[in-house]
């Protein structure tokens, strides 16, 4: 492909994505799981480029091309018939479970952006039911709880988001501030939804602004100032 020719690439991450695919179903054992994660998240990555460059961010036809491959990696994962034994090395006689979790969270990010969130139920029920949202590495379980939290709150479970997304930020690296304050847009809301105010020290360490007159409206009670804050950051708290 010639430099710049977005299309073209994702067509060759495609092709080396379904070999990889076929290969990683094929061999033994879970080696063959970090390839596979790489393969996933360029996968991911190439799609989004190419949609964007091609205009296509009403539709995504490339990125719901790109589902498509990583809902066959989760299959061979999951299916794997070896018994998952975790925290034991990758091997040719390790069960691929152990790749589960990081591409879950993949084909959670494309759904959420696809606004297909009704899909995630394919993946809570096989992956929670196995327990495989326990293993992992800590940032790939930070960032399952994060958009399982998310998905409570389209669900109206404020009680479970609260829940998951508490352990998304107490578990999120400690000098990640970009990725706490993904968690606290989230967070925030379910909080004040569920009576709980954040201190100012927190809207101050993570310059979250936009939440001042919704905090200060509900400690005085008055709604004028609350109506004011929440109509002047709509946009941000709608996205």
């Amino acid at each position: 492909a010639t430099l710049g020719d977005v299309e073209k690439c994702f067509e060759y991450q495609s092709n080396l994505h379904s070999a990889v695919n076929l290969v990683f179903g094929s061999s033994a054992g879970n080696w063959l799981v970090p390839a596979l994660h790489t393969v996933c998240k360029a996968t991911h990555a190439v799609a989004i480029q190419a949609d964007e460059s091609m205009g296509n961010t009403s539709d995504w036809v490339k990125l719901q091309s790109a589902v498509t491959l990583l809902q066959e990696s989760f299959s061979k994962a999951l299916n794997d018939r070896t018994e998952y034994k975790p925290n034991a090395p990758l091997d040719e006689e390790g069960s691929k479970k152990a790749g589960v979790l990081l591409i879950v969270n993949q084909l959670f990010s494309m759904y959420f952006r696809l606004n297909t969130l009704r899909l995630c139920k394919n993946l809570l029920r096989p992956v929670e039911s196995r327990n495989l949202h326990e293993e992992g590495t800590m940032g790939q379980k930070v960032t399952y709880r994060y958009y399982v939290g998310r998905l409570n709150m389209f669900e109206d479970k404020y009680e479970e988001a609260e829940k998951n997304l508490d352990y998304a930020l107490s578990h999120c690296y400690k000098d990640s501030l970009r990725n706490k304050k993904r968690i606290l847009n989230y967070l925030l809301p379910v909080k004040l939804l569920r009576g709980r105010l954040p201190t100012g020290f927190l809207l101050e360490k993570y310059k979250m602004y936009e939440f001042w007159p919704l905090v200060e409206g509900i400690r005085t009670g008055n709604l004028r100032v609350f109506n004011e804050g929440l109509m002047k950051s709509q946009e941000l708290f709608i996205r």
